[in-house]
């Protein structure tokens, strides 16, 4: 310990604050010791905390938004099957804010998780998701990957769904196909999957993109259904009929049923006037007026699948770090 400290630079009761977990320390200095004790090949005994030890048979699993029906019921499927296993889950939710993901890996890794679970993702969060990785700890992400990294995921096929979707609209005889997402950055692949099926999609229907018709907004990310409304009635002050799409594929159920009723509140009927299309397959979704159409990946799919691949690392199952594509199915109702 007094040659961690030294090293370091701090005192040796810092580095068993670090260790145990018993104060609260900056996440440089954590890193900073962490460091040293890692280049000094240091073993604190069985209990100490922030190290890669013996099992704590404790995992972290990490989303966005647990107040989100889609999260909250991926969290239901992956603790279950945790707990069935002997295990504990610690589930925190980050809002998308890199801070605060920052912080709740950093009491993850202090509380001696067997692994990281992370469902989505802050932008620019691969270097933190890279030191907890220094410590051995394993990291699985959920609903995103990391292009060639060594990280294993579980997601879905995101590109080929909207890819049909467009399909399924021009059969319609939709042709003005609008899109509406809340970020489409290297971070959060699915989106911008979703975004890449979507331009792909009017390629393959001989559809001219207009940029016009991509409406990227951050703030969608939390409160959806009420910023989604905001958008919409943001866009009806701003333009004029003509110039919006004639129907919209959104990131969300929630989104969607916020534009519809912006769309309902300035007299427009749905899909008559607009169509429009969720994602998720939220229970609401099916019992709105009209019923949407929407995209339904399935929660307990992903959270299983992400469980399936922690136990297999955990047990030394397997060697190698999969990607695994998962498919999800169009769900058509009355709201296109």
């Amino acid at each position: 310990m007094k040659e961690v400290a030294k090293k370091s630079g701090v005192t040796i009761g810092t580095v068993s604050h670090v260790i145990n977990g018993t104060a609260p320390i900056t996440h440089k200095t954590k890193k900073r010791v962490r460091k040293a004790i890692k280049e000094l090949n240091y073993k604190p005994n069985s209990m100490a905390r922030g190290l890669r030890r013996s099992e704590s048979k404790m995992i972290g699993l990490l989303v966005p938004d647990i107040t989100n029906e889609y999260y909250s019921r991926i969290a239901r499927s992956f603790t279950d099957l945790a707990y069935s296993s002997g295990y504990t889950v610690m589930l925190c939710s980050f809002r998308y804010n890199i801070n605060r993901e920052q912080l709740e890996l950093d009491v993850l890794v202090d509380k001696s998780v067997d692994a990281v679970v992370l469902f989505g993702g802050s932008n620019g969060d691969k270097k933190l998701l890279d030191e907890i990785d220094e410590f051995g700890i394993p990291i699985i992400l959920g609903d995103r990957s990391i292009k060639n990294s060594k990280y294993p995921s579980v997601e879905f096929d995101n590109s080929t769904m909207v890819k049909e979707i467009i399909g399924h609209l021009v059969k319609k005889g939709y042709t003005k196909i609008g899109f509406v997402t809340e970020t489409i950055t290297e971070t959060m692949t699915n989106l911008g999957d979703r975004c890449n099926g979507y331009k792909e999609g009017l390629k393959e229907n001989n559809i001219k993109e207009n940029k016009e018709y991509i409406f990227i907004e951050d703030k969608l990310r939390l409160n959806k259904m009420s910023n989604g409304r905001l958008l919409m009635e943001e866009l009806l002050k701003s333009k004029k009929r003509s110039e919006l799409p004639e129907v919209f594929i959104t990131s969300s159920d929630l989104v969607a049923i916020g534009m519809i009723g912006a769309l309902k509140e300035k007299g427009y009927n749905i899909p008559e006037d607009f169509g429009i299309i969720g994602y998720d397959d939220l229970l609401i979704s099916a019992y709105f007026d009209p019923p949407l159409t929407t995209v339904q990946q399935d929660p307990n799919l992903i959270g299983s699948a992400a469980w399936d691949i922690t136990i297999k690392l955990l047990n030394s199952e397997i060697t190698d770090k999969p990607h695994i594509y998962l498919n999800q199915k169009l769900i058509v109702r009355d709201s296109v």
